[in-house]
């Protein structure tokens, strides 16, 4: 038997380590964690954006559903009712609408006495939230249509100007339209409402302009 020592071997050219150093080992996990790490942040961010899409979609889904109701409620809206209600009564951040639909008539040609389905909602914008409501024989209470709000802003044209707020009951007629514009996002910390306002430049997220049927020019 032959007995080969480190001596032959080098002697034939071949290497006596045929393992990896540990700096060699070391580089490797290096390099795998800053794959894997960069494979993670990459898969964290589709994530986090599909997210953001998704949350935005069900923001503009309420908001959307929100204005088709107010607009349903402004075609048959009033400007004061038999009890001397306003049909319409907003600000900037809350507005309520009462309508109707089929008046109740008496027997034999009595006059009409009252509006039987006096129906109507309400829609309010406070710490961040959009909230809403219905109203009827009785006021129901505010839920939560969506959060995220940063502002919303509501105007009112009375045929000549946008008005801040609006009472149809004090006016005697309706407005010719409701603008109703709504921006996404949260209010800085520290800052109301009507600070957040002032920093609001660019376009809002969502615009609805809602012409009244019955209001001033309304069928023209």
């Amino acid at each position: 038997m032959i007995r080969t020592t480190s001596r032959n071997y080098r002697r034939r050219g071949v290497p006596r380590r045929l393992g990896f150093t540990l700096i060699e080992v070391l580089v490797a996990i290096a390099l795998m964690l800053a794959l894997s790490a960069g494979l993670f942040s990459y898969v964290w961010n589709l994530i986090s954006r599909r997210d953001r899409l998704v949350e935005v979609a069900a923001q503009q889904a309420a908001a959307g559903a929100l204005f088709e109701e107010l607009e349903r409620d402004l075609a048959t809206t009033f400007a004061v009712d038999a009890s001397g209600s306003a049909g319409v009564k907003g600000d900037s951040a809350s507005l309520a609408v009462r309508c109707r639909g089929v008046a109740g008539v008496g027997g034999r040609g009595e006059p009409i006495a009252r509006l039987d389905d006096l129906l109507g909602g309400e829609v309010k914008f406070e710490e961040g939230s959009l909230s809403a409501r219905r109203l009827g024989d009785g006021e129901g209470t505010f839920e939560v249509v969506t959060s995220g709000v940063q502002l919303l802003r509501l105007r009112y044209f009375d045929g000549r100007a946008w008005l801040e707020s609006f009472d149809s009951a004090a006016t005697g007629t309706l407005p010719v339209a409701v603008e109703a514009a709504l921006w996404f996002g949260e209010v800085p910390e520290g800052e109301n409402e009507l600070e957040a306002e002032t920093e609001v430049r660019r376009a809002p997220d969502r615009l609805r302009v809602i012409v009244v049927p019955d209001g001033p020019g309304g069928n023209a």
